[in-house]
């Protein structure tokens, strides 16, 4: 199946053909879905990376970044035989340096429990190697 049968197969489930095109992997036999690239980048990564720069490199809203994040985490684990994790650096209050620590998911606080400051520094992540 071509490119353009696809896109016309899923016209109503992408916002445009942009977020088709990040979708679609150059080589028209292998598709590569996004949480797939999500990762793959977040492997070729040199440092960790926020969900605003991920949302803004694949085109995203920074909510579903961190809802791909969390299926990532599981899958990641899965494919690599529990060698691969995806880590997170805790998010921090900017204002008084509290840290994050028990975030059950990833996410960006509101507002710090100590200082109610809205300066919070977001969480970043990067996929690594945990033995």
């Amino acid at each position: 199946m071509d490119k353009a049968t696809l896109f016309k197969y899923f016209k109503g489930r992408f916002k445009s053909c942009v977020e088709f095109n990040w979708c679609w992997n150059v080589s028209e036999e292998s598709y590569e879905s996004i949480r797939e690239r999500i990762a793959r980048f977040l492997e070729e990564a040199r440092e960790p990376v926020s969900a605003d720069e991920i949302a803004n490199i694949f085109e995203l809203d920074v909510k579903d970044v961190y809802i791909h994040l969390e299926h990532i985490a599981k899958s990641i684990r899965r494919k690599s035989g529990n060698r691969k994790a995806l880590l997170m650096v805790p998010p921090r209050c900017r204002k008084c340096g509290y840290v994050f620590k028990d975030l059950e998911k990833p996410k960006k606080p509101s507002r710090c429990p100590k200082c109610k400051s809205e300066w919070i520094e977001p969480p970043r992540f990067i996929i690594a190697s945990v033995q």
